[in-house]
């Protein structure tokens, strides 16, 4: 129940961010580009440690601000995480309901990110809240590719959902 309340209210907050493009938009270009954020997590990794604690980041979901992209991971990076929940806003309009999510891995220039597939089976099971997102609707949501290869580059072992 409140895993359902918590994602109802990250829906409310992300679905104002709506935008139009497609499956091959330019913001999806940059999403193969292994130079950029490599770049960016260079340049925002300080000396020190990252800080403990950090459980949660919310970060931008267009590479025009990989830095910012890159500083928040470094600060979650002292934590060792099995599951990634990663929430994107819905660009196209591609969920009928409230949820959208899918059970298919995430290819990156860091290699490949993996789904939790018990855990997604068990949302699926909530049909009045989620739906399984088809392959070409994930493929063109840039609010996923443009973070997954962070997501393989800090923590290559977890999945996300």
């Amino acid at each position: 129940m409140i895993l359902r309340a918590a994602l109802r209210f990250c829906l409310a907050v992300f679905a104002s961010c709506a935008a139009a493009a497609s499956a091959d938009s330019p913001l999806l270009g940059p999403t193969r580009d292994a130079g950029l954020y490599r770049s960016a997590i260079e340049a925002e990794r300080p000396d020190t440690p990252p800080p403990p604690g950090v459980t949660g980041i919310m970060v931008p979901h267009h590479l025009v601000a990989p830095d910012l992209m890159a500083r928040a991971f470094w600060a979650a990076s002292s934590g060792d995480y099995d599951r990634i929940l990663l929430l994107s806003p819905d660009h196209f309009r591609a969920v009928d309901g409230a949820f959208g999510v899918t059970n298919l891995p995430f290819d990156t220039v860091f290699g490949p990110v993996a789904t939790d597939q018990v855990a997604i089976h068990r949302l699926l099971g909530d049909t009045a809240v989620f739906e399984r997102l088809s392959p070409e609707k994930v493929a063109a949501e840039h609010g996923f590719h443009a973070v997954t290869p962070l997501i393989a580059a800090f923590w290559p072992a977890a999945k996300v959902i």
